[in-house]
């Protein structure tokens, strides 16, 4: 009877047990600062006052300008600043670039 209940404890943990993925924030910001470059209108990303010195001295381009992330265990939130083309639909901008974000991560 002892045997049993062992063995049965230990079912209990291995089915307890549950595997997590999780994603550093420098990989979704990578992953939305190339969606956000497939847009049309926009022109680049915009960074701070750092990243503006930064460009000056350094010949390779960040993906990551201009772009915050806070990832969570279920949400991630995004900021983008961008810098887009004159004339054009701000607004459409937006949405298409929303929604290139999103599908990135779905697919």
């Amino acid at each position: 009877m002892a045997v049993n209940e062992t063995n049965t404890a230990v079912k209990s943990q291995e089915n307890t047990h549950q595997n997590t993925l999780t994603f550093e924030d420098q990989v979704i910001k990578k992953i939305a600062g190339i969606a956000a470059n497939e847009i049309k209108g926009i022109l680049s990303m915009s960074g701070g006052f750092m990243s503006g010195l930064t460009d000056r001295f350094c010949s390779t381009e960040d993906i990551t300008k201009g772009i915050n992330a806070e990832v969570g265990e279920k949400q991630v939130a995004l900021d983008l600043k961008v810098i887009v083309e004159y004339g054009k639909n701000v607004p459409a901008i937006f949405s298409e670039t929303v929604n290139n974000v999103k599908n990135q991560f779905t697919r």
